[in-house]
């Protein structure tokens, strides 16, 4: 009896154990809920609650420079967690046509081409959708009269080595500050203010501002690089002298052949160019033949025997057939 009394007292407890943890699990039908304060036009975002245990929620507070279309003016995120339960966002708020707006989410768009809500349903304080989680007024404001007017410009310097930089300025007439995106970084410049961003080596500069405008930027050379300096020619040496007309002694030959120093022509070297040849013709041409008077006159005197001796030996051959 004591034997079967010990089994079921083990089956019992090995069934209690198993049934705890579904009896323990509080998360599985935890819903967060959030109560929040917003103040659009002071650009502040005040918002409360404890995610179930294990997570944690992205809060994102954003202002836009408005008009037909929207460009981010300045955002900040924070996270609610189980142990920090309440959060404080502020931002800035452009003294133009701006709207300002808080949702669940850790990303903020850089722009809209409409001036609609961003991220939907995410909104704080919607009526229905993940922005009715959080209980207080609609988290979104739009305010400002006057048109906003940023005058952003991208200038840049080209350098030698192969690097550039470029100069992100916002006009002193403009009316609101300039933002300038490139990267992952956000760079805001009041009136009249500017700064520079140097670009590495064989890399491209992709910066879009808040005028809707896309600069696109690769390094250049510039004109005022100036070249590599030439390689100096060698310095040439002294010419070797030449000889005279004269024979030189024994001594001063084995003196020239044992010399060290290479021959070195010279452009004014006239050994160093051909002879051009002598294409005068007619009587000039005989002139330079060499023979004298006398010897031309008994050229010719022979010529005229010779021609004699023709005609008498055809003469002679005309008579024997004639005798025939």
């Amino acid at each position: 009896m004591r034997r079967l009394l010990l089994v079921l007292a083990a089956l019992a407890s090995v069934l209690a154990l198993t049934a705890l943890p579904a009896a323990a699990s509080p998360s599985a039908s935890c819903v967060a809920g959030y109560r929040h304060s917003f103040d659009g036009a002071a650009g502040t975002l005040t918002i409360t609650g404890s995610p179930c245990a294990g997570q944690s929620q992205p809060v994102t507070l954003v202002s836009y420079t408005a008009g037909d279309a929207q460009f981010v003016y300045d955002s900040a995120t924070g996270t609610l967690t189980p142990a920090r339960r309440s959060l404080t966002l502020k931002v800035a708020v452009p003294r133009c046509s701006a709207q300002v707006g808080a949702f669940f989410g850790a990303a903020a768009p850089t722009e809209t081409t409409s001036a609609a809500l961003p991220d939907g349903t995410a909104v704080l304080g919607l009526k229905s959708g993940a922005g009715a989680r959080s209980t207080g007024p609609l988290a979104w404001h739009t305010g400002g009269a006057a048109a906003c007017a940023p005058a952003p410009t991208v200038t840049y310097a080209m350098g030698c080595d192969g690097t550039f930089i470029a100069t992100l300025a916002n006009g002193a007439d403009a009316n609101v500050t300039a933002v300038f995106l490139t990267g992952n970084r956000r760079i805001r410049l009041s009136p009249g203010r500017s700064t520079t961003v140097k670009v590495a080596k064989s890399r491209t500069l992709t910066v879009r501002d808040s005028s809707f405008t896309t600069h696109v930027a690769v390094w250049r050379a510039p004109t005022t690089c100036t070249a590599a300096p030439p390689v100096a020619p060698p310095t040439p040496q002294a010419p070797v002298a030449r000889p005279t007309a004269t024979s030189p002694s024994p001594s001063a030959s084995a003196s020239a052949s044992t010399s060290s120093s290479p021959a070195v022509t010279y452009a004014n070297d006239t050994a160093a160019y051909p002879q051009i040849p002598d294409h005068t013709t007619g009587a000039t041409a005989l002139a330079k033949t060499g023979l004298g008077t006398g010897s031309i006159v008994a050229i010719l005197i022979g010529l005229l025997m010779i021609g004699a001796g023709v005609a008498a030996i055809t003469w002679l051959i005309r008579m024997n057939r004639g005798l025939a």
